[in-house]
C-alpha cells in the first residue's frame, strides 16, 4: 500500500513525512526510510526537504577516492625511505617500513608524518634511534 517503508520494523507509509516522523518517534532517527518503488533514502533533515539521495555507492565511492588520493601522495616519500634503508638486510628493512607506514596512517595527517620521518632520517639522524624514539624498536 505505502511507498515509503521502515527498514527496521518494514512499516509501511503512504507519506514521506509520516515515515520520517515515524523514524524520528519510534526509532531516534536510527532506522533508514526508503522508497518502495525507486529505492531512494530519505534522511530526517530540514535542510533536505526536497532532496534525496539515490545513490549511497556514490557517497562511498567519495571517500575510496581520497583513500586512494593518500595513498598515492604515500608512495613517494615511502619509495625515498625504502632506499634509505637498502643498507638494512631484507627482514629489517620491512620490518622498520611497516611500522613507519603504519604509524602514520594512524596519525591524522599520513603523509606529513611520512615526510617528516623521511626529512630526520636524511639529516643524518641514526635510522634506529628514529624507531625507538618513536615506540616501534621491540
Amino acid at each position: 500500500m505505502g511507498n515509503y517503508v521502515c527498514n527496521q520494523c518494514n512499516k509501511k507509509f503512504n507519506r514521506k513525512w509520516n515515515a520520517l516522523r515515524h523514524n524520528r518517534q519510534i526509532h531516534h532517527e536510527l532506522a533508514i526510510i526508503h522508497n518502495d518503488t525507486n529505492g531512494f533514502v530519505y534522511k530526517n533533515s530540514k535542510q533536505l526537504n526536497s532532496t534525496t539521495n539515490p545513490d549511497l555507492l556514490y557517497e562511498h565511492g567519495i571517500e575510496e577516492q581520497s583513500i586512494i588520493d593518500i595513498f598515492g601522495k604515500l608512495i613517494l616519500p615511502f619509495s625515498e625511505l625504502e632506499k634509505e634503508f637498502d643498507g638494512n638486510n631484507e627482514s629489517d628493512k620491512v620490518k622498520y617500513l611497516s611500522m613507519l607506514v603504519v604509524g602514520a596512517l594512524n596519525s591524522p595527517d599520513p603523509v606529513k608524518t611520512l615526510q617528516d620521518t623521511l626529512h630526520l632520517i636524511c639529516k643524518g639522524q641514526n635510522k634506529n634511534c628514529i624507531l625507538c624514539c618513536r615506540g616501534y624498536e621491540s
